[in-house]
């Protein structure tokens, strides 16, 4: 299916140029002559050209350790390098750049070429990869090199200065050296300050003199506690048992040993102000505040459980006192706060030798980081790099650019051509009329039968009608031995082509042997009558007025042998309602009866309404169009009518003319001529 939509789609766009094809072929050569002929009176312009080469011969100086130093390629790489080729274009097109070329060329340049806008529209600069091409265009081919070449140089020259210059001088450089320099001295001087004055290694022997004496209080206060659990626990089993044997007294030997111990392992008790006082006096004072534990026992008595219980009571009365005096002394919280501020003050004394420290590294890296820039500077004031370089002079050239004859020929014959099928494709889809056979059938689906206009223009003062109404006869009713047929021929406009085809059938199926009567129906523009020099004083308008009507009285006789013609009689105001009497169909019949073939031509249904009610009544309807002035709507209005009367459509004659121009499609309308003014040629009696 959409195979034959695009075959269809093509067909009518071929058709379209074919109908066409004059103007598409006269509009290009006429363009063409006149934009040849143009170019004639134009001035010749020369082109000289210049190129600038970006060598990239330039690298970045770096003498500080911590840095190398970077080449080109290098120094680019990750940047975009059509940015810099757009930089170096705007600089070579600029209107700075215009204003040095002007003034150095001087009185070369006329005073409209010393404007700068006259003088940038001159140049063109285009960037081809490394190269920036510059290109004078003048009528003047020995200016046109002058100028390209001071323009190529002026920018070399701007471009190297701009993108080469050391932005600092050394003096400047030299001053920020001096200014590093003594902010390293300051920051040094202040920190051998600090080393000299600071507290950091007194006060870390405090902390951890502290830290030491507050661990063994804890080790104390448990030694006590399993002394004073074991004493306990001796003194129930004494309680317990009165009887003491040897191995009781041994366990209270070994206890009174170990609480001996606990006690001399005891440290000295945290000092209040430890600034002023000496690791040596702190184990004195411990010394003196815990002494051994006195309990007696003498060898006898170990036996004796009436004395070893009151030693053992003694002995966890002492180890309870001293418990309690190490758990005041754990419990002290100045100890713990002194403790916190030793350790703030140490935390202090660090991190204020650490920034000093920091500050004078600092100080010193800036210090070599700015002489080495000092160098650097010293360097690259003695070296001088470059960007760009002239890669090509400008040379006076010898032939002109434009204008270009046989460039300018082709386009103005090209804007013909469109110009041509714009126009043609325009009045192709904005003209309402028919365009083809073809078109014909796509709108009205129904069989088309296709006439040139030149068979209707012969067919009209001919009694040898054109071999094309042979054809039509053919299809129409060669296979038909149907007697008594009736036909009428009408066309959607006021054209002769309905009446020409009515005629030319008439004389083929009279010419076959059959007899024909032509019946002129159309009162307002008779025909017949005109072509078989008859009378049209009675005829189809007048068979309605009398009461007796003798079919006969209204038939006359033609040279051509088996034709008869019904002329259309005068016109008459109330043939509509005659059309519709009772009578007609009488009439009809009485005609039919006499004749092998019945056709008749009727006015346009725009015109007269008088075919409708005709058409019902007759077998069949054969419409004639003429394309390129019969409109769409006019064909699709006259099929629906006939259809809404219940006729019998056979199809359509569609009249194609060998070309028809633009103009004679917009006037066709008005001037057609009508070929049956001429008188049907004599043709010798039957």
């Amino acid at each position: 299916m959409e195979s034959d939509e695009i075959q269809i789609d093509l067909a009518k766009y071929l058709d379209i140029i074919r109908r066409w094809l004059w103007l598409l072929i006269l509009a290009p050569i006429l363009a063409g002559a006149v934009g040849f002929a143009i170019t004639l009176f134009i001035s010749p312009t020369f082109e000289a050209e210049a190129d600038v080469a970006s060598v990239k011969s330039f690298s970045q100086l770096s003498l500080s350790p911590d840095y190398k130093t970077l080449s080109e390629a290098q120094l680019t790489q990750g940047l975009d390098v059509s940015a810099r080729q757009k930089a170096l274009v705007a600089i070579a097109h600029s209107g700075d750049l215009a204003s040095t070329v002007a003034d150095e060329l001087g009185s070369t340049l006329t005073p409209q070429e010393h404007q700068l806008a006259s003088l940038v529209a001159m140049v063109t600069v285009s960037a081809d990869g490394d190269l920036i091409r510059i290109k004078v265009q003048n009528r003047d081919p020995q200016k046109a090199a002058k100028i390209a070449e001071a323009w190529a140089n002026n920018f070399a020259e701007r471009v190297n200065q701009l993108y080469t210059e050391t932005p600092t001088t050394s003096d400047q450089v030299q001053s920020q050296v001096d200014q590093t320099w003594q902010n390293y001295q300051t920051a040094e001087a202040a920190l051998t300050q600090f080393v000299g004055q600071n507290q950091i290694d007194s006060l870390s022997r405090d902390i951890e003199a502290r830290q030491k004496a507050i661990g063994d209080l804890y080790a104390s206060q448990q030694n006590l506690d399993r002394l004073l659990q074991d004493a306990h626990s001796l003194q129930d089993v004494v309680s317990k048992d009165p009887t003491v044997s040897n191995d009781l007294g041994n366990r209270l030997a070994m206890l009174l040993l170990r609480a001996n111990a606990a006690v001399l392992s005891y440290s000295a008790p945290v000092i209040t102000n430890p600034s002023s006082v000496s690791p040596n006096a702190v184990a004195s004072d411990s010394s003196r505040s815990m002494l051994p534990i006195q309990v007696q026992l003498a060898s006898g008595s170990l036996s004796d459980s009436s004395q070893i219980l009151p030693d053992l009571q003694d002995l966890i009365a002492s180890l309870e006192a001293r418990r309690k005096l190490v758990e005041s002394q754990l419990s002290d919280p100045s100890a713990q706060a002194q403790l916190l501020a030793l350790q703030k003050q140490l935390e202090q004394q660090t991190a204020k030798r650490q920034e000093l420290t920091t500050a004078r590294d600092l100080a010193w890296s800036t210090y070599k980081t700015m002489a080495s820039k000092l160098e650097e500077v010293k360097a690259s004031q003695q070296a001088t790099g470059t960007i760009v370089r002239i890669a090509g002079s400008a040379v006076v050239p010898d032939l002109p650019v434009a204008p270009r004859k046989s460039v300018n020929t082709v386009l103005a014959a090209l804007a013909g051509l469109l110009v041509a099928a714009a126009v043609a494709f325009v009045v192709e889809f904005r003209d309402p009329s028919l365009r083809s056979s073809k078109d014909v059938a796509e709108r009205l689906q129904l069989p088309v039968f296709q006439l040139r206009e030149s068979a209707i223009s012969q067919g009209a003062g001919s009694s040898s009608p054109p071999q094309a109404f042979y054809g039509l006869w053919a299809n129409l009713f060669l296979n038909s031995k149907e007697p008594g047929r009736m036909l009428i021929v009408m066309s959607p406009d006021e054209d002769a082509s309905a009446s020409v085809t009515a005629l030319n059938l008439g004389i083929v199926a009279a010419q076959s042997g059959r007899s024909v009567v032509l019946v002129d129906a159309n009162a307002a523009q008779p025909s017949l009558d005109r072509l078989f020099d008859l009378s049209n004083s009675r005829g189809w308008s007048t068979a309605f007025a009398e009461e007796d009507t003798n079919l006969a009285d209204y038939m006359q006789a033609t040279r051509i042998k088996n034709l008869t013609v019904i002329t259309s009689g005068p016109a008459a105001a109330n043939l509509s309602q005659a059309l519709i009497s009772p009578r007609l169909p009488s009439i009809l019949e009485a005609i039919r009866s006499k004749f092998d073939l019945v056709i008749f031509t009727c006015a346009p249904l725009s015109v007269a309404a008088d075919a409708l009610p005709l058409a019902k009544c007759i077998g069949g309807v054969l419409v004639v169009i003429t394309t390129g002035s019969t409109s769409r709507e006019a064909a699709a209005q006259l099929k629906d009518q006939l259809q809404s009367v219940g006729t019998n459509l056979l199809g359509v004659v569609a009249v194609e003319g060998t070309r028809v121009s633009l103009l004679t499609r917009l006037t066709r309308r008005t001037t057609r001529s009508n070929p049956l003014t001429n008188k049907l040629d004599r043709a010798p009696a039957s």
